[in-house]
């Protein structure tokens, strides 16, 4: 059961036509013929035997039955020709149909495309396909006289006739079924492909038109970025300069939804008191949220979940999200991150989109997070400044406890001496008979107090820092002198200007800092002192080194006559920190050992030599309320009070200003006249409860006729928006002398 001919072996004698001429393959040539029923047979035998046989030939052959690598063959012993006839014509056939003993041996003709040319040691073969099936057509080397298959390319269309073929060397022969042919004019084009084809002109013009669209948008999405960087970074800076965390809330609220595509932003700051997050911003008003809030909250669960964990959260569907409450209004995409310094979280930054889905990219949650950071860092500086004030206000008040506390030991040991004759006390009145004449000490120290306890609440007036170590080394050059001290001085002859600190203060500081120099200088037994000022990087630099000071003897309390009056180092270290700069022991070469005092230079040094010589103080500093509405002015407003010797706490809104007015005491009221007329007016009528002066400042020469109608009978004071007015009038206001007289207050 090999799949070899029934007949195989047998001599057998056949009668047929001739279908096709001989096909020479190797040292042997085939013949088709075939009956009058169409089946056929091949006739194999030398090329001499077959070659004078044409097709139409009727012959009778006669030999062995047998098969030549699967293909049944008759191994011709004897052929015959008895008549001619007409050529058979090829029997049609499908490609399927050919892949199959069944039409072995026959005279066929069949279509299909042509998928590949190539040869094999027999001959040149071609592959074509039809319908999902697949055929060789081989063409023997040695009945070739022409091209070949070298004309045809691959997607012809191409019909073939030739003999039902198969080469099978291996049972069971059920494969390797192909189409012998002995010429190529048996092969005929039909139809040859397209070059180029149209399809692929069609992909590549849609190619380059999709390419050509992605960078176009990529450009437009580039060139935003830089735009939208440059506002992240402006947003960033303005943030760092907010004075409270409202005005973040509402810098954020006007900013992110457009740069970032959201349509909410919240804020909650940890309240460590209630141990919860506060919510600002909320149309309900200030919203506690514990960190432990109930399950079906997912909004403030999410919220309480970031600031625990210290990590953000991405929901881009909360619909879709497994912890949603169904009665709760919740927004439909949610990006929650903390707000981070040196990873301690001071509170959350909620930002959400109310109606569309959204998936917040890694880029995008990076730039929420580092603004949460700068919101953070603001937060922080802010609370730093606070402490910073009060610690300034603290190290004050012990200085001053300090020498008050020396100033009356000096009265007391005066008192004690017992000595007899009369005296002048400090303010001109006659002391009594039983008391002495009290020394200079007594006198410097009272002095010393009165010029303390007048600055124990330094106005923020500029200091001509140079102008005051002057002063300084001119009044200890002759002690420097009658001890042998060597100066060798570096004063710039430039105004360095320092503003906010109490003059008294810091000459307190230097004197401080020179009699411990002094005294480590007697004590290492040098005799050089080096003394520089000059300007670096913002700040004025005082530095002040000899070749032999032990740090210790700098640190140490004062000891001996007149050290009583010098204050301690730390005392005069923590004045210094609480005005932004810092005094320090330098024990570095090449000057030698010594101290460095570091304070802020003004903002503004251009015109502030000037400034910085002493002025008048006004009579009576005064504590002022200011309602101004608009954020541009409300500085300036700030600063001329400030420079003037008096306290200013501005309000945002009237409300807020009545509250204040309830809790707090003030001198003077300044009120905008840009506030509306009913909020100023309410306002009014509350100082005049109170008998607080009403100052309403204006922007026009006269006053309105509407507003002495509104006022009544007890009008404020109105006057003009200028620095020049408006510090006249507190002068006025603080020495008790009413307001000008400038026509605009009427009884």
């Amino acid at each position: 059961m090999d799949g070899s001919p029934v007949r195989a072996g047998e001599r057998v004698v056949v009668r047929g036509t001739v279908a096709a001429g001989p096909i020479p393959v190797l040292d042997y040539a085939h013949l088709s013929i075939q009956d009058e029923a169409g089946h056929g047979l091949v006739l194999e035998a030398s090329l001499d035997q077959l070659q004078n046989f044409r097709p139409g030939d009727v012959i009778t052959a006669a030999g062995m039955a047998g098969h030549r690598a699967g293909l049944p063959v008759l191994k011709l012993e004897k052929i015959e020709r008895k008549s001619t006839a007409a050529a058979p014509a090829p029997q049609p056939a499908r490609i399927a149909d050919l892949n199959s003993p069944r039409l072995l041996g026959r005279w066929v003709e069949t279509e299909g495309e042509v998928q590949a040319t190539g040869s094999n040691r027999g001959g040149e073969t071609l592959r074509i396909t039809s319908g999902g099936s697949e055929i060789t057509v081989f063409y023997p080397f040695l009945a070739k006289r022409d091209a070949g298959f070298s004309g045809f390319r691959a997607r012809d269309r191409v019909r073939v006739r030739g003999i039902a073929s198969q080469y099978s060397p291996l049972p069971p022969y059920n494969r390797s079924y192909q189409l012998m042919i002995g010429s190529a004019d048996w092969v005929t084009l039909l139809e040859r492909r397209s070059w180029p084809p149209a399809w692929p002109g069609a992909v590549a013009i849609s190619v380059v038109a999709l390419v050509l669209l992605a960078w176009f948008i990529r450009e437009r999405r580039l060139a935003k970025q830089p735009r939208r960087t440059r506002r992240l970074y402006r947003l960033g800076e303005r943030m760092l300069a907010c004075r409270e965390p409202s005005e973040t809330q509402k810098l954020l609220t006007e900013s992110l939804p457009e740069l970032l595509g959201v349509t909410s932003v919240r804020l909650y700051l940890y309240d460590s008191a209630a141990s919860a997050l506060r919510l600002l911003g909320d149309p309900a008003g200030v919203t506690i949220v514990p960190l432990s809030p109930p399950p079906a909250e997912l909004r403030a669960r999410t919220a309480a979940l970031c600031f625990t964990n210290r990590t953000p959260i991405v929901i881009p569907d909360v619909r879709r999200n497994a912890g949603r409450n169904g009665a709760e209004a919740l927004p439909r995409a949610l990006l929650v991150v903390p707000m981070l310094v040196q990873r301690e979280p001071l509170g959350v930054l909620e930002l959400a989109h109310e109606s569309k889905r959204r998936a917040f990219s890694e880029d995008e949650v990076a730039v929420v997070q580092h603004l949460a950071n700068q919101i953070a860092i603001g937060m922080r500086l802010l609370e730093r400044e606070a402490l910073r004030e009060q610690r300034g206000g603290s190290e004050q008040y012990q200085a001053l406890r300090h020498v008050a506390g020396l100033a009356a030991r000096e009265f007391e040991r005066w008192m004690a001496g017992g000595e007899l004759g009369t005296a002048q006390e400090p303010d001109g009145h006659e002391a009594p008979a039983s008391r002495g004449a009290p020394p200079p000490e007594v006198f410097a120290a009272a002095a010393r107090l009165s010029r303390l306890c007048a600055s124990s609440t330094p106005s923020p007036a500029a200091v001509d820092f140079t102008a005051l170590v002057q002063r300084q080394i001119e009044q200890r050059r002759p002690d420097w002198e009658k001890h042998g001290i060597t100066l060798r001085e570096h004063v710039t002859p430039e105004p360095l200007v320092v503003a906010g600190i109490g003059l008294a203060w810091l000459e307190e500081v230097l004197g401080s800092a020179f009699e411990a120099l002094e005294r480590a200088l007697a004590a290492g037994g040098s005799n050089v002192l080096r003394l520089r000022v000059s300007r670096l990087a913002g700040s004025v630099m005082l530095e002040a080194a000899a070749e032999k000071v032990r740090e210790a003897v700098l640190t140490d309390p004062p000891q001996g006559p007149g050290s009583a009056w010098v204050l301690p180092m730390n005392l005069a270290g923590g004045l210094v920190r609480s005005w932004g700069g810092e005094l320090r022991w330098k024990p570095e070469p090449p000057a030698g050992p010594g101290f460095e005092l570091e304070l802020p230079l003004a903002p503004a040094l251009a015109g502030m030599a000037a400034l910085a010589r002493p002025t008048q103080a006004p009579q009576r500093a005064l504590t002022a309320l200011l309602l101004d509405p608009e954020p541009d002015s409300r500085p300036s407003l700030l600063s001329v009070l400030g420079n003037a010797g008096h306290r200013c706490v501005a309000a945002a809104g009237a409300e807020q200003a009545s509250q204040m007015l309830r809790n707090m005491s003030f001198d003077v009221v300044l009120c905008a006249q840009q506030t509306p007329r009913r909020s100023w007016e309410e306002l009014f009528v509350l100082t005049r409860q109170k008998g607080i002066p009403f100052v309403l400042l204006t922007q026009e020469s006269g006053r309105p006729e509407s507003i002495r109608t509104a006022a009544g009978q007890d009008s404020p004071l109105f006057i003009s928006a200028s620095e020049e007015e408006l510090l006249s009038l507190l002068v006025r206001i603080g020495a008790g002398n009413g307001p000008p007289d400038d026509g605009y207050n009427e009884d």
